[in-house]
């Protein structure tokens, strides 16, 4: 890999002046990820808080950024310049897949376009496209790539801390997003001790642990991430957005009406130039227009246009495993609330249709996703947040008796929620009275 010369700061308002040398820099001066400036982080939040206009593209620098200061702590890896770079570039990297408003479509290319996710067109950008061809031109081999793409998607056993730093409960991606996407929605919520974590940070055999000194910044992260997720991430109006968002991109998609490319084509690069935040809403003011259209899509369309949002009916929430029987039996019932005939029946009776009424159901717990090392055949290895105590035991963050965090580390808050168009309100509202509450 040849010496590298020159080199850029960014200005970031999260962590202030972020060095970005040259490979970094040929990187981000790609137009693959330059379309990342179009994608908002949390897709339709503004809607929502209207500061949340923060990009993919601040957030993939910021990882970075965090996954370098995190490479100072461990000496097995830091000592290797070209191990540095390769994780360097994994988190530089990590978003570069993400379709329009990020998460919010992964479900629909799951079902229409069989694709198992943004990870796959992370990969396939990495692998085939003119980014491979950046790294190559500094010295980096075919292995080098695969490296790359193994520490994004948690597949690196060879380099297990290297791996954790990218994909883990207390990696660089969560450790950028929650302050950054905190500041940008106007919320403290997801404000924690970052300066504290990352002096706290250690290796300990083969694993990325936290120093006892770091457990209350360890806590304050959990907590953080739980309440940006409560307050935040799956916030009733917001998730209202993504509903409809979802069912008019598989309607769109379904019906020929805009077309996204697969993660296979030959011709990926140019066909996902423009697949950005711009390109689907200048595509839904163009079909909005279509005099065919019919009635119910091209309502929904209007709404996300003009940010109309559906209208809540009726919300449940159950904390397992010690939920109340009765409201897990309500829970459930409204969950299922179109699998039944009588209620379809009900609704059929006051004129309101089927796809008319949405049921959603978001959860949240404090391990959002517990961390594992990939062995390929071999079992995955789950790994939660390591504390190594004043003894030099490690010791399950979640499992110290003076944690505020041990008596509900454990649960799930699970969220079901009912939507439907604003003039169907106090109908659905008084079906669901009827036949969930006074059966």
């Amino acid at each position: 890999m040849k010496q590298e010369l020159k080199k850029k700061h960014f200005r970031d308002p999260i962590h202030g002046y972020i060095e970005v040398p040259e490979l970094e820099l040929d990187v981000v001066n790609h137009c693959l990820f330059q379309r990342l400036r179009r994608i908002k982080q949390l897709g339709l939040a503004h809607y929502v808080f209207h500061g949340a206009e923060h990009t993919r593209f601040g957030h993939s620098l910021g990882t970075m950024y965090i996954a370098n200061e995190i490479l100072k702590v461990i000496p097995e890896i830091n000592s290797d310049d070209d191990l540095c770079k390769k994780i360097s570039l994994a988190a530089l990297l990590h978003d570069i897949g993400h379709l329009p408003l990020s998460h919010t479509f992964e479900d629909c290319i799951r079902d229409v376009l069989r694709v198992d996710g943004h990870e796959e067109y992370t990969k396939a950008i990495i692998e085939k496209t003119s980014i491979k061809d950046i790294l190559q031109k500094h010295g980096f081999s075919d292995n080098d790539v695969r490296d790359i793409v193994g520490f994004i998607l948690g597949q690196h056993i060879k380099f297990p801390l290297g791996a954790q730093i990218i994909h883990s409960e207390l990696d660089a991606d969560r450790l950028d997003y929650l302050l950054r996407d905190s500041i940008f929605c106007g919320v403290k919520y997801g404000v924690y001790d970052l300066d504290r974590l990352l002096i706290s940070l250690m290796p300990f055999n083969n694993k990325l642990v936290v120093a006892y000194k770091g457990f209350h910044a360890a806590e304050g992260f959990i907590l953080a991430r739980y309440h940006m997720y409560v307050q935040v991430y799956v916030h009733k109006t917001k998730c209202a957005f993504e509903i409809i968002a979802r069912e008019v991109f598989r309607e769109l998609l379904e019906k020929g009406l805009i077309e996204y490319p697969s993660p296979n084509s030959g011709n990926l690069e140019e066909e996902l130039l423009d697949k950005d935040d711009i390109w689907l809403f200048s595509e839904l003011r163009r079909i909005y227009r279509m005099p065919e259209l019919d009635r119910w899509l091209k309502r929904l369309v209007e709404m996300l246009l003009f940010r109309r949002p559906l209208k809540m009916v009726k919300e449940e929430e159950v904390y397992f495993p010690v939920a109340d029987p009765n409201v897990i039996r309500r829970f459930n019932r409204l969950e299922q609330l179109k699998d039944s005939m009588i209620v379809l029946q009900d609704f059929e009776k006051e004129g309101i249709q089927e796809n008319e009424v949405f049921v959603d159901r978001p959860s949240v717990e404090l391990k959002q996703k517990p961390y594992y090392l990939r062995r390929g055949d071999e079992r995955e290895e789950v790994l939660p947040i390591f504390i190594l105590d004043r003894s030099g035991n490690l010791v399950d963050a979640a499992e110290i008796k003076s944690s505020l965090i041990r008596d509900i580390v454990a649960k799930k808050l699970e969220i079901v929620r009912v939507y439907t168009f604003e003039e169907h309100l106090d109908k659905v509202r008084n079906i669901i009275e009827k036949r969930i509450y006074n059966e």
